[in-house]
């Protein structure tokens, strides 16, 4: 059964899928296709070993991206892919020295925001990386590489075909036993491997238990594997076999006939006088006085707060038209046509440049006024990448020999620098660590705090300081809640409760088990399990799925188990004392925080608004944490006292 088992699983779905290819291979291909492909057949087989191997290993059941797994695996990638390139250009080292660097930094930060920036970049190089495979000869210019890519993906249903060429080619440097044959060859091989290695495991299997369960385990992922490394190689093939018969792409410019220049023109015009009333109007606002917003009905707060993203798309998007116009001058013929439409290029760039400072500026105040946000911070450095881009354009219009290549190598550079700056500078540290401005009416937003990740774990340590010092000083002997003490009560119960999912989160992935065990964060039945413990080790808490981040974070934790477990806890407790006490309902401040007000480039924390009847439910629930008062079993005649039980139990959570 074991045999049988293993030979369904792996032999019968990759001989049929072979064959199936052979079937559709063109018997009658030309002699110099056939050639090409023998050309490179050997460094193919070799990337497609590397690669298979290498995502196996670190990639497959990988359930953190931000992981050394997922670096090792981009690295594997990219080995793969030089392997493959034919010509090694000066640009192919400066792509490959930026995917390098950026597959690295995915191991390091928690950031998401700046972990999905990294992913995207991957993502971006990686398809550059597959033009020059493809398109070893392509011309660094718009039209080149638009055509390329259409070329990629509409030429991908008949690259089938030449997968099967590629399997069935004779090796013309092997012996002639492997030339008569050529990749069924290699079948024969693999399946008197794979019956050789089958018998001996099962030996080996019966000969030791801890054995067994390692091929048993093997088993259970056979065909899982089996089909990610046909899925992983079947892709290799299809950029492999993409370049025989597309070796060079068209760069001849694109004459965007169905607009004529006054088409052009007219717009272009339009949208320049519409953002020069925009800054006129907003100028007198923006760098006037107070006095100038109050008038139309507008707090100063709320002016600055606004249009700082907006501002930016508008740039970007009058950058990518500004763009498209240069296009267009190229091509046309007539100096009397060109010049009116060069120079209004030109004041749709100044005017962008001009708004880029009007955001700037909007942001500086925001950020003397609030405080320091993700938003603002990523907003910043997105803002300074814009500034490139247009005077990239601009140089583009003014400039007759800058060439696009040029323009394009700039912008690389540019946004690596941005990915660069997002992963050097720790983002959330430097929000935490900001002192608050000196306004009387701004105070730490401990909510916002709790939500940033692990990055800037010693802001979850100053919640946790602060909301003890709050609960057990100021609150005590109170019998009255004014709406600013409701507010940051709230807050902070909100906080506490992040930092209390985020904290357990940390240290099950990090933690000894018998440390779990002892904060009760997993259970003896659970660990009898043995199907879902096994796959909880084998997936959450593998070496690959490591995190310099947030393994900071649980040393961090680690220094302070009494704050992070028993006075989180307790302090939780607490503050619901406080709230039946004092009747003080949780629920519209909760709901303002989660439901009204926006957090951009944070993650959901799966908070829900809480009202007092919600915490007394919970009191008087039998699921109720351990660490509340729900070890009374109150009954409907007792409900009368559960208030003042409650806030006078348990005694182990008085500070």
């Amino acid at each position: 059964m074991f045999i049988f088992t293993l030979l369904v699983l792996t032999l019968i779905p990759l001989s049929a899928f072979i064959a199936l290819l052979l079937y559709f291979a063109d018997k009658n291909e030309s002699e110099n296709q056939k050639q090409n492909i023998l050309r490179n057949k050997k460094q193919t087989w070799f990337a497609t070993l590397i690669l298979v191997t290498g995502l196996n290993l670190f990639l497959y059941k990988l359930t953190d991206k931000n992981s050394i797994g997922f670096a090792l695996a981009n690295i594997t990638l990219l080995t793969s892919m030089l392997i493959l390139l034919p010509r090694k250009r000066p640009i192919v080292y400066v792509l490959s020295s930026f995917y390098l660097i950026t597959a690295i930094f995915t191991l390091y930060r928690a950031n998401m925001f700046v972990q999905t920036v990294n992913q995207i970049t991957l993502a971006l190089l990686f398809l550059l990386l597959i033009v020059l495979a493809i398109f070893p000869k392509i011309k660094w210019n718009f039209a080149s590489i638009s055509r390329a890519l259409g070329s990629l993906f509409t030429h991908f249903p008949k690259n089938f075909p030449l997968i099967g060429k590629f399997l069935k080619s004779q090796d013309a440097t092997a012996g002639d036993d492997l030339q008569e044959k050529g990749s069924l060859n290699l079948l024969k091989t693999f399946v008197i491997t794979l019956f050789i290695l089958i018998g001996f495991s099962a030996l080996l299997a019966a000969a030791d238990p801890v054995f067994d369960s390692f091929v048993s385990a093997f088993i259970e992922q056979a065909f899982g594997r089996l089909i990610f490394s046909l899925f992983v190689s079947f892709g290799l093939w299809f950029l492999f076999v993409s370049k025989d018969s597309r070796e060079t792409t068209e760069s001849t410019p694109y004459k965007l006939k169905f607009l004529s220049a006054y088409d052009t023109l007219i717009p272009i015009a339009a949208l320049a006088l519409l953002f020069g009333v925009f800054i006129f109007v907003q100028a007198r606002y923006l760098f006037g006085s107070h006095e100038y917003v109050q008038a139309h009905g507008i707090t100063y707060s709320e002016y600055v707060r606004k249009g700082f993203i907006e501002l930016l798309v508008t740039a970007f998007l009058s950058s990518l038209i500004s763009y498209f116009v240069v296009l267009k001058t190229r091509v046309i013929s007539s100096v009397k046509d060109r010049r009116p439409l060069q120079a209004v290029n030109v004041v749709l760039g100044l005017e962008t440049l001009v708004m880029l400072f009007s955001a700037f500026e909007r942001d500086r105040i925001y950020i003397d006024t609030y405080g320091l946000t993700r938003v603002r911070i990523i907003g910043l450095i997105f803002l300074a990448w814009l500034v490139t881009l247009v005077l990239g354009i601009l140089l583009l219009n003014l400039v007759k020999t800058l060439k696009d290549k040029h323009f394009y190598l700039g912008m690389v550079v540019s946004s690596f620098l941005v990915v660069l700056t997002l992963n050097l500078i720790n983002i959330d540290a430097l929000i935490v660590a900001a002192q608050i401005p000196s306004r009387e009416y701004v105070e730490k937003d401990y909510y916002y705090m709790s939500l940033l990740s692990e990055d800037a774990v010693f802001g979850w340590t100053m919640v946790l300081e602060d909301a003890q010092d709050f609960v057990n000083t100021r609150l005590v002997g109170l019998e009255y809640l004014s709406e600013d003490e409701k507010r940051t009560l709230a807050d902070l119960r909100l906080a506490l409760k992040v930092i209390s999912r985020k904290k357990e989160d940390v240290y099950k992935k990090y933690a000894p088990m018998e440390d779990l065990l002892k904060r009760n964060l997993v259970s003896s039945e659970w660990l009898e399990d043995e199907v879902y413990s096994r796959s909880y080790l084998a997936n959450t808490r593998e070496w690959k799925e490591g995190n310099v981040s947030q393994r900071d974070a649980y040393k961090e934790i680690s220094e302070n188990e009494g704050l992070y477990f028993e006075t989180l806890d307790c302090l939780l407790l607490n503050i619901d004392r406080y709230a039946l006490r004092l009747d003080v309902d949780f629920y519209p401040y909760e709901q303002e925080r989660l439901d009204e007000l926006d957090y951009p480039f944070t993650e959901n924390p799966r908070i829900y608004p809480e009202s007092r009847q919600s915490i007394l439910g919970d009191v008087l629930s039998e699921d109720a944490p351990s660490s509340s008062v729900a070890v009374y079993r109150l009954n409907e005649y007792e409900l009368e006292n559960t208030i003042d039980e409650y806030v006078e139990f348990p005694q182990k959570c008085e500070f």
